[in-house]
């Protein structure tokens, strides 16, 4: 079936927030993270084969699976965090009251979880995401709580939909490896306001070797990505662009890139932005902190 005709995606909201929506999300959460989790209902099975997320015969996830199924994970997250964000509390610049009566901009917020947390904390709130689905997602999931849906654009960072010095804070939140930086850095200084601020929360080189060569063994495909991945952040490091392209028409988590804190830094200030704060660790995760002059 496909995705997001009119009367698919009346289909989905209706099982998403009809009876028995917990398990299915439940379910589709079980897929995206490959564990078990118990009591999920064969009612919840049933409606993920016929929305076409599950293939009936394999049952492994589609497609168009995993993009729900990714955004399940993220709701389910944002749920089990009491709705805050991710860092909330990390640093002085990275707690909801600091965005308050701002305008934000998220760059690839997905179903908009960070974009929930901090309108509810006072501050305006705009998306631009590559992937039309988790918007869509997003407003289901904003209905389901009861709240106004997140503004969602489609788009991306290298191609921002907005006027010139427009924005007060631009957010990265583990986006930026996907997107040409050097161009993204170049709209982010073109719609940021003089005295607005860009935060970018994401991994590096060292932190995203340290947390995956255990993984390289376990499989084919895990080495590949893994060598793939450091290849590729090596060649855009020196040479601006990737070695090994996103496949055609994948604009999602297809071939990121972790530049090293050093290259990032480099980077930042090169696009005329200056530090507004050092560099922190957030989890296994960095915090760049600029500022526009």
């Amino acid at each position: 079936m496909t995705m997001w005709t009119d009367e698919h995606q009346s289909q989905i909201r209706s099982k998403l927030l009809g009876e028995g929506s917990g398990d299915l999300i439940r379910y589709m959460l079980q897929k995206n993270m490959k564990v078990e989790i118990d009591g999920i209902s064969a009612g919840a099975i049933q409606s993920a084969v016929e929305l076409g997320w599950i293939d009936e015969t394999t049952q492994e996830i589609t497609p168009a699976g995993s993009m729900v199924a990714d955004s399940c994970r993220e709701y389910s997250f944002w749920l089990e965090r009491d709705k805050v964000l991710p860092f909330e509390g990390a640093a002085p610049h990275l707690t909801a009251s600091y965005f308050e009566d701002r305008i934000v901009m998220e760059v690839g917020p997905g179903m908009g979880a960070n974009l929930m947390s901090l309108a509810k904390a006072g501050s305006q709130v705009l998306g631009v995401e590559p992937i039309e689905a988790y918007a869509k997602m997003g407003r289901i999931f904003a209905e389901r709580e009861g709240l106004r849906s997140p503004d969602i654009q489609y788009g991306r960072a290298e191609a921002l939909p907005f006027p010139d010095s427009k924005l007060d804070i631009v957010l990265f939140v583990t986006s930026h490896q996907y997107f040409d930086i050097h161009r993204a850095l170049t709209e982010i200084f073109r719609v940021l306001r003089p005295g607005g601020e860009l935060i970018i929360v994401g991994a590096t080189l060292w932190s995203y070797c340290s947390n995956n060569i255990g993984f390289v063994t376990d499989s084919f495909g895990l080495a590949r990505a893994y060598a793939l991945t450091v290849i590729n952040t090596g060649s855009y490091t020196f040479f601006g662009k990737r070695i090994v392209p996103a496949r055609h028409g994948n604009v999602s988590t297809s071939r990121p890139i972790y530049p090293s804190r050093a290259a990032m830094r480099r980077w930042l200030t090169g696009a005329g932005l200056i530090e507004c704060s050092p560099d922190c660790k957030v989890g296994a995760e960095t915090c760049f902190h600029y500022i526009k002059p």
